[in-house]
């Protein structure tokens, strides 16, 4: 990026008058902030400049391999989902979904999986914003589906496992995190 410094841009003032027209090379975008500098950016500086100021979020893989179970609304909350390490309950008018270890559900029952669960370190403040979007940004470049699931303390986002690994290096390589296991 080049920058006009406030030095420079009370120059260009004296000799041009007040009004300072700064002429825009080809493929570059002028943006001022409130204290008389101007920047050209080239187009996508922005956003990596901004995402370059956020703080890098640090996440870890959970190992057992998980599953999306649908039931019935009304149903019960099976004694399998009390097993897991990991349980995600949420009951609504149309259905009672529990996310859990796929070794613990029953063949029978209708699930989605097996998915790999990347857990962001928490705990996050509740007045942050942004840390899904810029891990489903940075997956969506790469071509994998997520399924998000927020708690109290932070966020967990599952990946079908068979695009874990490249996940994980989309995620890694975007600079939008890094992991704590191997």
């Amino acid at each position: 990026m080049a920058e006009l410094d406030a030095a420079a841009m009370e120059r260009l003032r004296k000799e041009m008058g007040e009004k300072v027209e700064i002429p825009v090379p080809e493929g570059m975008i002028p943006v001022h902030d409130n204290k008389a500098t101007a920047v050209l950016a080239a187009p996508g500086d922005l956003e990596r400049l901004r995402e370059s100021m956020e703080p890098e979020l640090v996440m870890s893989t959970l190992v057992d391999p998980l599953a999306v179970v649908r039931l019935t609304p009304f149903s019960a909350i099976p004694e399998w989902a009390n097993h897991s390490t990991f349980c995600s309950i949420t009951r609504t008018a149309d259905e009672l979904s529990i996310v859990t270890c796929s070794f613990d559900v029953p063949a029978t029952e209708q699930r989605e999986g097996p998915f790999t669960a990347f857990m962001v370190h928490g705990p996050l403040d509740f007045a942050l914003t942004g840390i899904l979007s810029r891990i489903a940004t940075a997956l969506a470049r790469a071509g994998v589906s997520i399924f998000a699931i927020s708690t109290f303390d932070t966020d967990y986002v599952l990946v079908p496992s068979a695009d874990a690994d490249k996940a994980r290096s989309a995620l890694t390589a975007s600079g939008t995190c890094r992991f704590t296991d191997p």
